[in-house]
């Protein structure tokens, strides 16, 4: 394995400037190995091949220094380290931003590490309870913001981070008539479709619940298989 691995770390480095930011140096054929994007981007008949640098243009909520050096961190040790920031809301975009990012450059195995990262600052910066003492129906989506969402549903159908902001959102939608993410339910069809994926989960990890159906009044149950 060291042997394999080793030649991917040595060799030629090719320039990556992000926007108008800093240059970065790394390892083409670690990049061209990790990566089918920068594999054609340093290997095929583009210009960047023969000049071995490339400029990416920044992309909000995606392409940023930020989550270019997260990137970086992946492709070379298999890890990131997320740093503590000013927010919970600026730590859940700088995961889904990674995400994004990652998804672009189809750069595989960090979803669920960018998934889970959203899942702990959930859990570690809860909801105040209402002024009632109980559980606020918005305890999961607190810190999540409008542009979450639409940063995440540009993710690919099935990833890890669409499916946690949809999941931290089940609560809400039921507990609530006035839901603080309706307008995106009705008018985002990929969120709406998750939201319903994740809310069957839920119902159908209970055997006893029932159905009544609105036109005969026949009552069913919600069978878990």
């Amino acid at each position: 394995f060291r042997s394999r691995l080793l030649p991917l770390y040595s060799g030629p480095e090719v320039e990556i400037r992000i926007g108008n930011g800093p240059v970065f140096r790394v390892s083409e054929k670690l990049f061209s190995n990790k990566s089918t994007y920068f594999r054609s981007m340093f290997g095929g008949s583009f210009v960047e091949s023969a000049t071995h640098s490339a400029v990416m243009s920044e992309i909000e909520g995606c392409v940023s220094v930020n989550s270019f050096r997260l990137l970086v961190q992946w492709i070379y040790i298999g890890r990131v380290e997320f740093e503590v920031l000013r927010s919970p809301e600026a730590m859940i975009s700088r995961a889904i931003e990674f995400a994004r990012l990652a998804s672009m450059c189809d750069v595989r195995g960090v979803e669920r590490h960018a998934a889970d990262r959203i899942v702990e600052v959930i859990k570690q910066f809860p909801a105040p309870n209402t002024s009632f003492g109980v559980r606020s129906p918005n305890a999961n989506t607190f810190h999540l913001t409008h542009q979450h969402i639409e940063w995440a549903t540009q993710l690919p159908k099935g990833h890890p981070v669409r499916g946690v902001l949809a999941a931290a959102s089940v609560e809400g939608y039921m507990r609530q008539k006035e839901f603080r993410f309706y307008d995106e339910v009705t008018s985002n069809g990929s969120f709406a479709m998750d939201v319903l994926e994740e809310l069957r989960n839920v119902l159908m990890q209970h055997g006893d619940m029932v159905y009544t159906d609105p036109f005969t009044s026949n009552v069913f149950r919600l069978l878990s298989d």
